[in-house]
């Protein structure tokens, strides 16, 4: 039996599943340890109940014109968020990062076609559990996994996908603090004085983004009227660039989320230099949260889980190597460029996060380090820079590189 939910009723269950995850989050340490997002929770547990329904010949079949919306408007708040004055707060250490994680993605990508290939498994595979969702999360994953089925006909790509970002958000909560721990003892660094005296003198990175911290009607409503324009000139842009392009490269695949996100960074830099326009930054974040929740839980609950049996093995393979070199790259690589002191001690456990979870979960592992060892604000003024917004621009670029390789043709 099919039973069909429309949009009305399946945001109503999308709510019941973040309410389920909120009070589970609230009560499970390890849910709370590992900051693990509470959509991921109730999604998850909502999608095997609904495996439940299956075995019992009961199929539900989810709406997705809300689910995508809602997609569009999370990357939009995230351009709306890269303001370049903050980039250059960063300096020096910012863009050796910033190179640093462009090398990163590139390597995530061969390790995961590579292993793709080894294990004789759709090369779209190893993509979906490279960058893709190690990297860009959940939201990036489901992003491309829709792409990926439609364009490429990849069956199971969500569930992929949505596995795939779920097990790299556990391992990079698991591994950040550990890993940071390791270097400070291994290489004897202490928390200097002059990081006490520059933790006075600069702001943590949310602070430095608010002028007006209040959530008010007007903030709310200024937010949904840029979304609204990000995703409206995006769509239109997506179009434009893809019948552009096909004549030169006719496997050329655009998310409609990337021009989006570009739209957002000119929109939100434009303004500031019009006149001084100050975004209320909570109000953004409250409708970039809300937008993010609503479409995992949305996604989540759609997920056929049975359908993974058969890829257990393989993907289980290469997510292990993925953290692997994750680890070795962090710890003879990002550790050595950033200073080979305490902030960079600091910044190696919240690269792990980002590179294999997300930021929240970069800024927990980084918040634990520094409670026990000391403050960093410089470690806390980088990371979430390059995880906020960075990185999604620079993968989507290096994803599109590897869609034109001979494996996709």
């Amino acid at each position: 039996m099919l039973i069909e939910i429309n949009n009305v009723t399946g945001l109503g269950l999308a709510v019941i599943v973040l309410i389920l995850g909120d009070w589970l989050t609230k009560r499970v340490t390890f849910l709370r340890q590992y900051d693990i997002p509470t959509p991921v929770t109730g999604g998850i547990i909502a999608s095997i109940l609904i495996g439940v329904l299956y075995l019992w010949d009961i199929r539900l079949q989810f709406a997705e014109e809300l689910r995508d919306i809602l997609l569009l408007a999370f990357f939009s708040t995230i351009g709306l968020s890269a303001r370049i004055k903050l980039l250059l707060d960063g300096g020096r250490l910012l863009l050796i990062l910033m190179g640093l994680t462009a090398v990163f993605l590139i390597a995530q990508n061969a390790v995961g076609l590579f292993g793709a290939v080894l294990l004789n498994v759709d090369p779209l595979i190893g993509l979906l559990s490279g960058s893709i969702t190690l990297s860009g999360g959940h939201g990036t994953g489901a992003a491309y996994a829709k792409t990926f089925y439609t364009q490429f006909g990849l069956e199971n790509a969500m569930e992929i996908a949505m596995a795939c970002a779920t097990f790299g958000l556990v391992a990079a909560g698991v591994l950040g603090g550990p890993l940071a721990t390791f270097i400070i003892k291994r290489f004897k660094i202490h928390a200097e004085d002059e990081f006490q005296h520059s933790f006075a003198q600069h702001k943590p990175f949310h602070k430095r983004l608010h002028v007006d911290d209040r959530i008010d009607y007007r903030g709310i409503l200024e937010s949904i009227l840029m979304i609204t324009v990000c995703i409206v000139v995006g769509r239109w842009l997506t179009w434009e660039i893809i019948v552009m392009a096909r004549p030169y490269f006719p496997n050329f695949v655009l998310p409609q989320f990337v021009p989006c996100l570009f739209v957002g960074i000119v929109i939100i830099n434009a303004l500031e230099l019009w006149r001084p326009y100050q975004i209320k930054t909570k109000s953004l974040a409250i409708c970039s949260s809300l937008s993010l929740d609503i479409f995992l839980a949305l996604s989540l609950m759609n997920l056929k889980l049975w359908t993974l049996v058969e890829l257990a093995v393989p993907l289980l393979s290469i997510l292990l190597t993925q953290v692997l070199l994750a680890f070795l790259f962090v710890y003879f690589i990002v550790f050595r460029a950033s200073g080979y002191n305490y902030t960079a001690s600091v910044i190696s456990s919240g690269y792990i996060g980002f590179g294999l979870g997300a930021t929240p979960t970069a800024i927990a592992n980084m918040s634990a380090v520094t409670k026990h060892h000391g403050p960093s604000p410089k470690a806390f003024l980088v990371i979430p820079l390059i995880g906020a917004f960075f990185i999604d621009i620079a993968n989507a670029t290096i994803i599109q590189i590897f869609l034109s390789l001979p494996f996709f043709r």
